[in-house]
């Protein structure tokens, strides 16, 4: 639980949680100042993720990129506090998931993103801007067609090599 590990690898079940989670990735996030942009991990499960899929969890890391701020990686339960964290913007003092997704000026790192950002945009009306696909940075460094994707593991082993991998 978030109680147990406050920077996660935790699972958030309530808007309690939610907000405490989203407030410690948005100051992870302010953290990275030796970066030109922020950039967030994200990634969904659901069934069918895609235009008519259904969210059921959102995994989010902000990583501290060497500052001091510490690593946060959270699995949120949609479930138990989408509507705080998917709903219509939070506040200044208290952002939700939507407004960190839809800041222009954090890059939300995805891989194979179609079916993920779709689900949002249909799901929740939320756009992702600006994003990074590894699944089509890895095609265009192979120079294959896109749609030609290879798992997340596969691309990690092939470009980090197999012991880096192990640990992601």
């Amino acid at each position: 639980t978030i109680d147990d590990f406050p920077y996660g690898p935790a699972n958030v079940v309530s808007v309690a949680d939610a907000m405490f989670a989203v407030s410690r990735l948005r100051a992870c996030l302010d953290a990275q100042q030796n970066v030109t942009q922020p950039r967030l991990s994200v990634d969904l499960e659901g069934p069918r993720l895609g235009g008519n899929g259904h969210i059921c969890y959102i995994q989010v890391q902000a990583d501290s990129c060497g500052s001091s701020a510490p690593t946060c990686n959270y699995v949120f339960d949609v479930f138990g506090c989408g509507s705080f964290l998917l709903g219509t913007s939070g506040t200044d003092s208290q952002p939700t998931l939507r407004d960190l997704l839809e800041d222009a000026s954090v890059v939300k790192l995805f891989h194979c993103c179609y079916g993920d950002t779709a689900a949002l945009f249909n799901g929740y009306g939320i756009r992702c801007f600006p994003v990074f696909d590894t699944s089509v940075a890895d095609a265009i460094a192979l120079g294959v067609a896109h749609n030609k994707q290879r798992g997340l593991l596969t691309v990690l082993h092939e470009w980090l090599g197999s012991r880096v991998a192990e640990f992601t």
